[in-house]
C-alpha cells in the first residue's frame, strides 16, 4: 500500500510535465497568429493624411485574389486580396472614381475589415517592392482606415475634398513595374513577407493562405527546447512509477 501514493504522485507529476509544455506550445502559436501585427497608434487624421499616398472614401464593389512571388533569394510568396473601390470623395493621393487597393491575406497586417457594399475610410500607403507598379495602394492594418460611419472625427478634420474624376487606378499592379532591387523596407522591417512581381489571380477569397504560403524556414521556435525536456522529464517520472519497487 505504501508504494500507491508514490507512484501516484510520479504518475500526476508526470502527465502535468507533459501536458504543460503541449499547452505552452498550442498558446504560443496560437499568440503568434493573433498578434502577428504590431502596431503603433496612428497619427491625427492630419498627420496621417500627410504621411499616406492616399485617402479617400469610397463604397467596396469587390474583392478577388492575387498570388505575388518576388525572389528575395527564397521560394516564399504570398497572397494579396485586391479591394476594389466606388470611390466617393479623395483628400490625397492620385485615384480615381473606380480604384483598387491591397490587403495582405494572412493574419499579419492587413486591414481584414473590409466588406462589400459598406463605405469606409480608405488612408493607404505603397510599398516600394520590385515587381509592382510604383502607385499600387496598400492598406495596413495599422492605418486610420475605418467604416466611414465611425470617421466622424476623420471627416470633420480632412475638410470637405473633392470628386474623383473617372477612371480605373490599380488594376493591375504588375502593369509598369520595375525589376530592381527594393529601395524600400525590407522584409525584417515591414513584417509582411515578400513583395510582388507577376499579377496571376488565383482562386476567390477564402480560408486563409497562411498553411499553403512557403515559408522560409528560420529555425525551431522557441518553445521546442522546453517542450523537449518536458517531454523528457515527465517520461522518467512514469517509468519511475511504473517500476516495481525493490524488496526493502
Amino acid at each position: 500500500m505504501s508504494g500507491i501514493p508514490r507512484r501516484l504522485m510520479l504518475l500526476l507529476a508526470g502527465s502535468a510535465l507533459l501536458l504543460a509544455p503541449l499547452l505552452t506550445a498550442q498558446l504560443a502559436t496560437g499568440a503568434g497568429r493573433a498578434h502577428a501585427c504590431s502596431c503603433v497608434e496612428p497619427p491625427p487624421p492630419l498627420g496621417a493624411l500627410e504621411q499616406a499616398a492616399a485617402v479617400f472614401s469610397g463604397t467596396v464593389v469587390s474583392f478577388d485574389t492575387y498570388a505575388f512571388e518576388v525572389d528575395f533569394g527564397s521560394d516564399r510568396s504570398e497572397s494579396f486580396w485586391s479591394v476594389e473601390f466606388d470611390v466617393d470623395r479623395i483628400w490625397g493621393g492620385s485615384v480615381t472614381s473606380t480604384t483598387f487597393a491591397y490587403i495582405w491575406h494572412s493574419p499579419a497586417c492587413g486591414y481584414g475589415n473590409f466588406t462589400v457594399g459598406d463605405d469606409f475610410l480608405v488612408y493607404a500607403d505603397r510599398r516600394d517592392f520590385p515587381g509592382v507598379a510604383a502607385d499600387t495602394l496598400f492598406v495596413s492594418f495599422c492605418s486610420r482606415t475605418r467604416p466611414l460611419e465611425s470617421a466622424e472625427g476623420d471627416l470633420e478634420a480632412l475638410g470637405e475634398g473633392r470628386a474623383p474624376e473617372d477612371g480605373v487606378a490599380g488594376a493591375d499592379p504588375a502593369s509598369g513595374a520595375s525589376d530592381e532591387p527594393p529601395r524600400g523596407p525590407t522584409l525584417a522591417e515591414t513584417g509582411h513577407g515578400p513583395a510582388l512581381e507577376n499579377g496571376e489571380r488565383i482562386a476567390r477569397p477564402g480560408t486563409s493562405d497562411v498553411s499553403t504560403t512557403p515559408y522560409e524556414s528560420n529555425g525551431p521556435p522557441p518553445w521546442t527546447i522546453p517542450l523537449l525536456a518536458g517531454l523528457v522529464a515527465a517520461s522518467v517520472l512514469i517509468r519511475l512509477a511504473m517500476r516495481p519497487r525493490l524488496a526493502e
